[in-house]
């Protein structure tokens, strides 16, 4: 989240600064006007971000840890100051967000399948052994 930050207060300065990108569109929205539609996305897709993650979570933690309210509640709270946010700035840093959750759930999943297979390998590696 820090390394973001510069990037998007960079972008925001950009975009508000420069009329070149200010006064371009993109699909249906212009990148420099804040957009309604942009920000239910990007807070939408920080939320199925945040239910994905929940639900692959394979770590070593106790499920109770997993499950902790004040966990949960940030994690519910930060696709809602995301739509707040989203609704007061210039719509190319949601898309911008947008396109960074969409990474992040790819790359939850990808990484997760991965751990899963290699998990499931070291699992029949160790019972074998322990049959001879």
């Amino acid at each position: 989240m820090l390394v973001q930050f510069p990037i998007m207060i960079g972008l925001y300065y950009a975009i508000s600064h420069s009329s070149e990108i200010s006064s371009h569109s993109f699909l249906w929205f212009d990148l420099g006007s804040s957009n309604v539609l942009m920000a239910l996305i990007a807070g939408s897709i920080y939320f199925v971000q945040f239910i994905i993650s929940q639900k692959l979570n394979n770590s070593p933690t106790p499920r109770d840890q997993r499950l902790n309210p004040s966990l949960n509640m940030i994690g519910l709270l930060s696709p809602i100051m995301m739509i707040i946010f989203s609704l007061n700035i210039p719509a190319a840093l949601p898309l911008y967000w947008t396109i960074g959750g969409l990474f992040m759930i790819g790359q939850t999943i990808v990484f997760q399948r991965f751990l899963k297979s290699t998990d499931e390998t070291n699992g029949k590696a160790i019972v074998n052994s322990n049959q001879t």
